[in-house]
């Protein structure tokens, strides 16, 4: 494990600029796609919203990936994990849009032509019409998805080190209790120093 970005070879590191040549590039294309998502209008042939949906989706993917690995290059920045934070934002959207758009394959004529690409996909949401959720119960999750991500949330902070970790008395010794110090911990035959 290395203790900073300098440590690693360089060999082994990535290059962020082939995603996006900066940050403020990534925002720009974070606003861009918050502006298309809400624009999205499924009300017309269904191989445009397909083709248009993929895009966005892709788009989406590029998005996120920028900002988690930007994230992981340097953990505990504020900065860093609000983008990550805006990027999981804009893909709540997108599901929620997905939503609107398995709708519309699920009204479209079932003979409708769709480009080759989506036959499966179209087949796929179909078949799965019988379990799809009611359009209003599909909104809330939808509007309940920043919620719902919470414990995912917490759970990274904690493991990002967002929070200072307790120290601990180990044989009169002060340790830090990291999750690797805490599995060394735990191993000792000693139940007084688990506890």
């Amino acid at each position: 494990m290395y203790d900073s970005r300098d440590d690693v070879p360089e060999t082994h590191r990535f290059d962020l600029t082939r995603i996006f040549e900066s940050r403020a590039d990534w925002r720009a294309a974070c606003d861009e796609l918050e502006s298309d998502i809400a624009d999205f209008d499924t009300d017309r042939p269904l191989g445009e919203v397909l083709t248009e949906f993929e895009s966005l989706s892709a788009r989406d993917h590029r998005l996120r990936t920028y900002a988690d690995l930007r994230a992981n290059v340097q953990r505990g920045d504020d900065q860093r994990a609000s983008d990550r934070t805006r990027a999981e934002s804009l893909h709540g959207g997108l599901l929620a849009l997905r939503d609107d758009v398995e709708r519309r394959i699920r009204g479209a004529d079932p003979d409708a032509h769709v480009p080759g690409r989506f036959e499966r996909y179209v087949d796929d949401v179909h078949r799965r019409a019988d379990h799809a959720l009611h359009p209003d119960a599909s909104d809330l999750l939808g509007a309940l998805d920043d919620v719902l991500a919470a414990p995912t949330r917490v759970h990274s902070a904690l493991v990002d080190g967002d929070f200072d970790s307790p120290t601990v008395d180990v044989a009169g010794e002060s340790v830090t209790l990291t999750r690797s110090e805490r599995s060394r911990i735990q191993q000792q035959g000693d139940r007084a120093v688990r506890e």
